[in-house]
């Protein structure tokens, strides 16, 4: 059987490679960043690469929280901060490690010497736990400026901007207040060989730290921090030019309209409508106009028993598009709640590495990978051997990894098999008939594995459930009905706090029980908009750009 399963095993055993252990004891720690100056998103991924690049941190051990945009708290005249927090493994001294913090605050543009205290900063990185210690430490002379520090940190219990992230940094298990086997190793991808002082649990990270995050929890709900208007949870989108400043878009609120467009003879929808590239411009412009917040773009059909397309063919027909967007680019309307007059943000809909890297370059803002980050070669069955498995480059999630200076979000898809395949028997099955868990579950290992793998901070995902990718209809009304049950099997809190991008638009299961072909089913999507909407997503997927805004509103309306 070609299930997802068997290929998660390879990922697990090839993310695991990449964590570098060295001889000698590591310390949990963790780490608050902050940012409200220049490209606030730019600059926290820049800080968590350095923390990498740099062996601040060790690679497999590095988990970050979700991204916020926060009020300022101390000097109120300056702009918003961007708040997120790390939580990883260290070989350094305390002192080792804020030598190390203060020098990639300052090669990122930070001046220690001046400044108003609580002021303006590119990036501020804080010690905020070093194990479960407590740690004094005299201002660093032979570092490129500092003060004293106190570890942990003395004033983390007032800042919500703080004790956000860290709620983030909890498993769900500890958040619930008990503290059952946090996920394996093989699910988060870390090495075997790692080891972590004061080990207090089988998956090698420090009890004290845990229990610190579950402290820093109380301190968050007691502070009433959750329901502060000045506190929101975002993602970014960089803009085309790349020298503007990331665009922040807050969660929760509203709900955002993806617009497809397809440039393709054979796609089950709206298949060579668009495929001239006039076109399909034309009709950018058009969805931007109606309503639409990002438009995905897509070379080749991933139809249930479609034949995947190699790279070179997909670019070709997407090319020409990107190419004339980048030139004239659909703008938001003037009214856009969050960001008016601005580019629309384009994302990519490729599950080629190669495809997308050109596309990078094309100023597009998002990935959109329908193989979950597992290459169609790797979805091979047990007898062929682990052997076979080959590099994780030929994912589009090994471009979002790499792309040091942009950072792309990365919309991550679970499906099982390939479009060949997925509608077969025993892909569509799922443990005790329960198809949300099962989805939570392999989603939970995907994002580790574009985590651990690939560096991707989960602030930069998007989960999609894969409506009508190995699942049967009833499976897909499962995934809408119960997805909030998805979230609760996802890994911890960033994780389960990524926006989920739905797409019923059009789809066969929607035709099942209304009987209309797939151009008729609008009305249809639109109650599944709403649906989907009340179940908790984000972002929706949709051909009908217009007909979507408008359920969408009613939806917010009674949901948002």
């Amino acid at each position: 059987m070609r299930l997802i399963q068997h290929s998660l095993r390879g990922l697990c055993t090839a993310s695991s490679t990449t964590a570098t252990a060295t001889a000698g004891v590591t310390t949990e720690v963790v780490l608050a960043l902050g940012s409200n100056v220049g490209d606030r998103a730019g600059n926290m991924h820049r800080a968590v690469r350095e923390l990498r690049h740099r062996g601040v941190l060790e690679v497999g051990s590095l988990v970050t929280s979700s991204m916020y945009e926060t009020a300022p708290l101390y000097v109120a005249d300056q702009p918003k901060f961007l708040n997120a927090a790390v939580r990883g493994l260290t070989r350094h001294s305390p002192r080792e490690l804020l030598r190390s913090v203060k020098s990639i605050e300052v090669d990122l543009g930070r001046n220690l010497h001046g400044g108003v205290r609580y002021g303006p900063r590119p990036i501020d990185v804080d010690i905020i736990f070093y194990g479960n210690g407590a740690v004094k430490l005299p201002e660093l002379d032979d570092a490129p400026g500092g003060g004293a520090v106190e570890i942990p940190h003395p004033r983390y219990r007032e800042r919500g901007f703080v004790l956000a992230p860290l709620d983030d940094l909890l498993p769900w298990p500890a958040r619930q207040g008990s503290r059952p086997p946090m996920p394996t190793r093989a699910a988060l991808g870390l090495k075997d060989d790692v080891h972590v002082k004061s080990t207090g649990d089988n998956l090698g990270y420090c009890r004290g730290i845990t229990e610190r995050l579950v402290e820093a929890r109380a301190a968050y709900e007691l502070g009433g921090f959750a329901a502060s208007p000045d506190l929101r949870r975002v993602f970014a989108l960089p803009q085309p030019d790349r020298r503007s400043d990331a665009l922040v878009w807050p969660l929760g609120k509203q709900t955002y309209i993806m617009g497809i467009l397809n440039v393709t003879p054979d796609s089950f929808s709206d298949g060579g409508k668009h495929a001239a590239a006039s076109s399909a411009v034309s009709r950018a412009h058009a969805m931007a106009s109606e309503g639409a917040d990002f438009i995905d773009i897509g070379g080749q059909s991933t139809r249930p028993g479609s034949t995947p397309l190699g790279a070179d063919e997909e670019w070709d027909r997407i090319a020409p598009v990107l190419e004339e967007l980048a030139q004239n680019p659909p703008l938001l309307p003037e009214d856009h709640a969050c960001h008016p007059g601005k580019a629309v943000p384009i994302s990519v809909d490729t599950f080629h590495s190669t495809v997308a890297r050109r596309a990078a370059s094309f100023g597009c803002a998002m990935l959109n990978d329908v193989s979950g980050g597992v290459p169609w070669a790797m979805r091979t069955s047990p007898e062929d051997g682990e052997d076979a498995l080959p590099s994780f480059d030929e994912s589009p999630a090994s471009v979002a990894g790499t792309s040091d200076d942009v950072p792309l979000a990365y919309a991550i898809m679970h499906m099982r098999g390939t479009p060949a395949t997925m509608q077969n028997d025993d892909l569509t099955r799922y443990p005790c008939n329960d198809v949300a868990g099962g989805v939570g579950d392999e989603l939970a290992v995907l994002c580790a594995n574009a985590m651990h793998t690939h560096g991707i901070e989960p602030w930069r995902f998007l989960l999609d459930p894969g409506i009508g990718f190995a699942k049967t209809a009833e499976g897909n009304w499962d995934i809408i009905k119960r997805l909030p049950h998805i979230r609760e099997r996802l890994t911890y809190g960033a994780i389960r706090n990524a926006p989920f991008l739905l797409g019923p638009s059009r789809k066969g299961f929607l035709g099942q029980l209304t009987g209309r072909p797939a151009p008729e089913r609008d009305m249809a999507t639109a109650a599944a908009i709403v649906a989907c909407v009340q179940a908790g997503a984000d972002i929706v997927r949709v051909h009908n750009v217009g007909a979507a805004r408008d359920a969408v509103l009613v939806a917010d309306r009674v949901w948002r």
